[in-house]
């Protein structure tokens, strides 16, 4: 699978995600769990909102791609951080274990105009890899959501954890509430792929469960029902 002429998903840096779910522990007990890992985990820098806006063909690909658990996948995502400020387009790229992301910043993007009427065409004009920008005109804006990040690294900088909290979602363009999910706490430890030891060194000292985590999924189905 080609993202453009150039470009092919096997020339990107693959690294390692696990990722784990926490309903029973708050976000300041796991990041005092984690601040106990031998690995010796420290702050990597400060707490940040972040922002997304999910984009799938409107039979909902990428959903069902992830529900049947495709190996080979990839998803689009307009993300920036606090307020409205430096959008980018980010395809997150799974080949089985492995993950990787391919960024394009959108300095032209008027998010504010794009949050009211949808045009993806406002994106894929700012795309300079004809396939991308292809692939662009068949999606649209289907979940947006939010949460804020707190991020840690280990004292030999090889393995990093970030913790979600204060998750939030709703359908694109929808003037209720959406979902709100402060009670779940969402963990993703990530490695290069030379670091597979250390990452599972880290794992094995998280007292959760691994889970195949999307939080994309998570909102259609929070905001549909699990029968979808």
């Amino acid at each position: 699978m080609l993202l453009s002429s150039n470009n092919s998903v096997d020339q990107l840096d693959y690294r390692f995600e696990f990722k784990y779910r926490s309903h029973q522990k708050s976000c300041k007990e796991m990041y005092n769990l984690i601040r106990s890992n031998s690995m010796m985990f420290e702050e990597a820098f400060e707490a940040r909102k972040i922002n997304n806006i999910y984009l799938d063909h409107p039979s909902l690909k990428s959903y069902f791609h992830n529900i049947d658990g495709l190996a080979d996948r990839v998803k689009y995502r307009i993300r920036w951080y606090g307020e409205i400020n430096a959008p980018k387009l980010e395809l997150k790229i799974k080949k089985g274990a492995l993950g990787a992301k391919l960024t394009t910043p959108l300095p032209d993007l008027d998010v504010s105009r794009f949050l009211i009427d949808g045009d993806v065409r406002r994106v894929s004009s700012q795309i300079t890899e004809p396939a991308i920008a292809e692939q662009l005109k068949v999606l649209e804006p289907i979940v947006i959501n939010s949460y804020t990040r707190e991020y840690l690294v280990s004292r030999n900088r090889k393995v990093r954890i970030t913790l979600d909290r204060d998750i939030r979602y709703n359908l694109f363009n929808q003037d209720n509430a959406g979902v709100v999910d402060p009670a779940t706490v969402v963990v993703e430890i990530k490695a290069d792929q030379a670091e597979l030891d250390e990452i599972q060194k880290v794992g094995r000292q998280i007292p959760l469960r691994r889970d195949r985590l999307s939080k994309y999924v998570t909102a259609l189905q929070l905001l549909f029902g699990t029968d979808m």
